[in-house]
């Protein structure tokens, strides 16, 4: 199907503003953290979080296994 000119335009116009908007999410608008900022915060949360289970492991032993199985299911 072809398409006209205005048509076409229209199109470019409409790409345009939704990639607009898909940048504004992941980068963040008006100091407001976007999506990567965020995710990048949760990585180091995440890593913080295991590092402190392996010494609760490694220095409890067999209970906090334990308890870790029991919490994780």
């Amino acid at each position: 199907m072809a398409r006209t000119p205005a048509q076409l335009e229209d199109l470019i116009v409409k790409t345009h503003e939704d990639v607009s908007e898909i940048k504004i999410v992941l980068k963040g608008y008006n100091g407001q953290p976007g999506l990567c900022k965020q995710v990048e915060c949760n990585t180091k949360a995440i890593a913080k979080i295991w590092v402190t289970l392996a010494v609760l492991i490694a220095s409890a032993g067999g209970g906090t296994y334990g308890l870790v199985r029991l919490l994780l299911g």
